[in-house]
């Protein structure tokens, strides 16, 4: 077969001459050299119009496959089926689109599951006998129980939309004394509404919010290098702009802005909200916004995701609630980004089914929240959350062990540079620490080990980190040791802890009295690089501490090097006081707060009363030195059982059954390691909090 031949016309004679021929075969005319280049870009272009055409085919049909399978996959779920379920029983959308609703299009959305939630949004066209619309949901379903965050629809030719969305389901919280939140939009306008919210909080929390008029964002808010909202400065800001309200302990503070905000404090790279005081709050959704053409597709999806954020901060500040480890909770700590949003259902009570769940954790931990003049919170794991206030204990119960631990802050330094400092008690410790028999203070930090095989990093309450020599590393210069992400340093006659955050610890080397291998921090710097200086004495005790603003505490200590005075740098001070057995029996402080303790005969803590006549935690142990029992001030009970190990291994036990205030009961099962493989609580008795 002869290849296709391309010809062309002579303008003369009009003979057809092959396309190749440089002139006409019959008159011999000559043909422009411009006009072949022509011609041959003439059917260049044809072959290129007629490849775009078969890609953009091509195209279509994927993008039709896809909107296909997002159907199926959405059409599968239970909320889309619920959604038009309420759709079509609602008067006021067959009051737009007549009889005969059906489907218009196909839906349009996401859904997915991760960490036991199951997270759909979509946008759907309806049509009826008389007008058409928009359905747009956004949902989550926990073990089969669904809640829409939003459910909406838009007549095609209005811009009302008619809220869908069934009444929150009313949480039950433990009382607190009256409060009222106040919600300011700042530097929102009139597309941004949060006038929703009033009647949203009431229903949900039972609780008045109060929508104030919008406030302007000004530069002075805004920082000039980073271009973000300075939260700190926002608080300040609203504090100097409602006076009134700043002076009433009753009100909550809570401003909303959709730019993107910082803590300066932390010097994070951003943060979706920021709490301070335990009264006021901002809270930014400008890293919450879904991805420009799908929040077109939905725009409720922000909508959702602003609610639950705000949602979150509105019960950590009216209930004095912390967060959960849960990423499934509606207090959920571990929010970074939209979709982590997404995961967070509409109940305290996540995937899990408690309030904070140890399942698959190698030491069930019963930890207990005590704050002076507020209800007792428990929650089911090893938490560390940051104390609240002067005063604040948790209790914990580390059952792996049998020990009571009791953590309290006595100073928090805020500023710039803040410092937290805590004592820390535990039993079955009959070494006389910072302060007396079992107790030490965070700063109390150890390292000890072997040049050249380990090093262990002893914190205050007695857990280590295990750091194993290494050949040297690249960047590094020293002797190196290495544990999960943490590197420890030898050099200059020093070492250096640079931790998993960045943040570094400083030890000297070989304090005179202590041990051969033994040393104890004399300095910090935070994950920014900003040093806190330590002194302490030959013997390594601690003298003060300076945060890098100049801030400070200075301890005085008694003949038995035990701590009987603390000062900081805003002239408030507490004083501390010890038995004959010397246990730390008193703590007073200049504003008149005291704290009574007392103690069996092997030095274990019994009793621990906050300002009150009434004990806030009542410990019993067995002979072993184990605890079985915690008694709150409200007569709320934990009781904890212990059986043989199932390894075998000598005469050690484990905890097997855990009783809660409740009566509930938890069996604690081991696999053939020896750790816990689950914890469940009964399904149909889990309730929202642990009061």
């Amino acid at each position: 077969m002869s290849e296709r031949q391309f010809t062309r016309s002579c303008p003369l004679c009009g003979a057809v001459s092959p396309l190749s021929t440089p002139a006409c075969l019959r008159c011999n005319h000559a043909f422009p050299p411009a006009t072949i280049r022509q011609t041959a870009s003439f059917s260049y272009k044809k072959t290129l119009y007629w490849i775009a055409g078969v890609l953009l085919a091509a195209a279509f049909l994927l993008v039709a496959a896809v909107a296909g399978f997002l159907h199926a996959r959405l059409s599968s779920t239970m909320a889309y089926r619920e959604a038009l379920k309420l759709a079509k029983a609602s008067p006021a959308v067959e009051a737009v689109l007549g009889k005969d609703i059906h489907l218009r299009s196909t839906a349009l959305g996401v859904a997915f599951t991760a960490q036991g939630s199951e997270f759909v949004q979509f946008s759907v066209a309806l049509a009826g006998s008389h007008g058409a619309g928009h359905l747009y949901a956004v949902a989550n379903s926990i073990h089969q129980n669904l809640r829409f965050s939003r459910l909406s629809f838009l007549p095609a030719a209005g811009t009302q939309y008619i809220d869908l969305t069934p009444m929150p389901q009313r949480l039950t919280l433990p009382p607190v004394p009256a409060k009222r939140v106040y919600l300011i939009p700042l530097g929102l306008d009139d597309s941004e509404p949060l006038d929703w919210a009033p009647a949203y909080y009431n229903a949900k929390f039972g609780i008045d919010v109060v929508l104030l008029p919008a406030v302007p964002l000004t530069e002075k808010l805004v920082d000039p290098k980073r271009r973000q909202v300075d939260s700190e400065s926002c608080v300040e800001y609203l504090r100097r702009l409602y006076p009134e309200l700043d002076a009433d302990p009753s009100t909550l503070l809570i401003a909303v802005t959709s730019r993107d905000v910082y803590i300066p404090s932390f010097n994070w790279a951003y943060a979706e909200n920021y709490r301070y005081d335990g009264r006021f709050a901002v809270v930014s959704y400008a890293r919450l916004r879904p991805p420009a053409i799908m929040s077109r597709w939905n725009p409720e999806w922000l909508h959702s995701r602003l609610q639950k954020i705000l949602t979150k901060n509105i019960a950590m500040l009216y209930f004095d609630l912390p967060m959960s480890s849960d990423y499934t909770s509606l207090l959920s700590g571990g929010v970074l980004s939209g979709s982590e949003v997404d995961l967070m259902g509409e109940t305290l009570i996540g995937a899990e089914g408690t309030w904070d769940s140890f399942i698959n954790a190698d030491e069930p931990t019963i930890t207990i929240y005590s704050v002076p003049g507020k209800p007792s919170l428990w929650r089911m794991t090893d938490s560390d959350e940051a104390l609240p206030q002067h005063g604040a204990h948790v209790f914990r119960a580390d059952l792996a062990n049998g020990l009571f631990i009791d953590r309290t802050a006595d100073f928090r330094l805020e500023g710039q540079y803040p410092l937290l400092f805590t004592r820390s008690y535990r039993n079955q410790d009959n070494i006389s620490r910072s302060f007396g028999i079992g107790a030490s203070d965070s700063l109390d930090i150890f390292l000890a080990g072997q040049m050249g095989v380990y090093v262990d990093l002893i914190y205050e309450n007695g857990g280590r980190l295990h750091f194993v020599h290494v050949p040297p590393q690249p960047g590094l210069t020293g002797d190196t040791y290495v544990a999960n992400g943490s590197v420890a340093v030898y050099a200059r006659d020093g070492w250096t802890v640079t931790q998993r955050d960045r943040s570094r610890l400083y030890f000297p080397y070989r304090p005179k009295a202590l041990g051969y291998n033994v040393t104890v921090l004399a300095g910090y710097t935070d994950p920014a690089g900003h040093k806190y200086e330590m002194e302490r004495n030959s013997s390594g005790e601690l003298l003060s501490v300076t945060t890098p603003s100049g801030q400070w505490l200075h301890f005085e200590r008694d003949t038995q090097h035990r701590v009987q005075r603390i000062s900081d740098s805003t002239g408030r001070a507490i004083t501390y006081d010890y038995d004959l057995h010397g246990c730390l029996s008193k703590v007073a402080d200049s504003e008149g707060y005291t704290e009574l303790y007392t103690y069996d005969d092997k030095f274990q803590m019994l009793t621990v009363r906050q300002g009150s006549s009434i004990p806030s935690i009542t410990n019993e142990y067995d002979i072993s030195g184990k605890i079985i029992s915690q008694a709150m001030a409200a007569g709320e009970q934990f009781l904890y059982h212990y059986t043989s190990d199932p390894q075998g291994r000598g005469n050690a036990t484990v905890p097997d059954v855990i009783t809660d205030p409740r009566g509930l009961v938890t069996h604690i099962q081991y696999n053939s390691d020896g750790y816990i493989q689950s914890l469940p609580l009964p399904a149909e008795r889990r309730e929202p909090l642990h009061k």
